[in-house]
Formats: C-alpha cells, structure tokens, sequence
C-alpha cells in the first residue's frame, strides 16, 4: 500500500471542504491511498491516519504550515510515528515550522523537502511512489 497525507495546520478548526492539491494528487497518483487530517482532527481520525502511515510500504506526508508558530495540534502524532517508522519515507514541509523541522530533519528513513514548487513536488513524488 502506498499512502500520501496531508496534514493541514491552522489556528482555527476552519478548513476548505476541496484541497487543490490533494485533488491533484489523487488524480495524478490513483493508486496511492490519500487521507486528510489537520491539526483539529478527532482521535478516531488521527489513529487510522497513523495506522496506515505504520503499515504503508510507502508514505509521504504533506505538511501545509501558513503559520511558523503554529501548534501540531493531533497532527503532532503524525510526526511521532514517522520517527519510529523504519521504512524510507517522503516529508513535505509547506511553509516554516521550527519544531518539525527539528523532529523530522537529519533522519535516515526521511527524505524531507521544504517548500517545493508544485512541479518539483510532483516530481518527488512520482519517484518515490515508483
């Protein structure tokens, strides 16, 4: 199983129904599982996320950050969970977080990426996933 999440950070638990990229994502990779969380999700929501990101053979993590000090939130189990993960996996870091970038750099299973442009996001993906 293949997943990609992508884990939305925001101050208030206000989100867009739609997820341009996510759309994307989907359409360009229909065999990849996706999944959306954000900081606000419920325990139930959070679990099964982790569940899949453990079990995928591989997973890649988009972190959408607007804010450089904003909170994980449930989120923040996300990141756990791909520290312990053994298997290689792929972090997207959209916009500035300090403490995930300290959580999640300088790993040997994680290929991190912080702010890529759509086409070279899609890129790393394609040869990831392949």
């Amino acid at each position: 199983m293949f997943a990609f999440i992508y884990a939305d950070l925001q101050f208030q638990p206000i989100f867009p129904y739609q997820k341009p990229l996510l759309i994307k994502v989907k359409n360009y990779f229909p065999k990849v599982d996706c999944l959306d969380v954000d900081s606000f999700s419920e325990e139930f929501l959070i679990t099964h996320t982790c569940q899949v990101t453990q079990q995928a053979e591989r997973c890649s993590i988009y972190f959408n950050c607007p804010e450089p000090d904003i909170s994980l939130g449930a989120t923040i189990r996300l990141a756990e969970v791909l520290i312990r993960r053994q298997q290689q996996s792929l972090v997207i870091l959209q916009g500035e977080h300090q403490r995930l970038e300290r959580l999640l750099t300088n790993r040997t299973q994680l290929t991190f990426f912080k702010n890529p442009e759509e086409q070279l996001l899609f890129q790393n993906l394609e040869d990831f996933y392949s």
